[in-house]
């Protein structure tokens, strides 16, 4: 898994699903910023939380009785899937629909539509 990284491109959130497709291994489970790449847009520590508490929900008995399989980790990686993506595909699009459109203005800075609205 970790020879996977090859440049420090690859943790930029415009890569699908961060730069590790496998977050979970015997006795391995990533989380937060190990798990997925975030923008610079300070979402991340919200998500690394987020992952956190589903991992202490899901591992809690597991955990104490013992029994800690790869499928149990697995099932905190399904949890925190969705979210993780979802928060991804914002992030990127508010990066190339804002961001990148109001720093390429060259005239008088304006505030783009989208930020109007908040």
């Amino acid at each position: 898994m970790w020879n996977e990284l090859r440049d420090w491109d690859q943790l930029n959130a415009d890569r699908e699903g961060g730069p590790f497709a496998t977050l979970v291994r015997e006795g391995l489970l990533c989380i937060g910023d190990a798990a997925h790449a975030m923008s610079r847009l300070a979402r991340g520590i919200n998500l690394a939380i987020q992952d956190a508490v589903a991992a202490a929900n899901i591992l809690v008995d597991p955990l104490r009785a013992g029994t800690v399989t790869v499928d149990t980790l697995q099932k905190v990686q399904r949890r925190r899937t969705f979210p993780t993506r979802m928060t991804q595909r914002l992030q990127i699009m508010v990066q190339k629909n804002v961001i990148s459109t109001t720093l390429a203005n060259r005239g008088p800075l304006q505030l783009n539509w989208l930020l109007k609205l908040i």
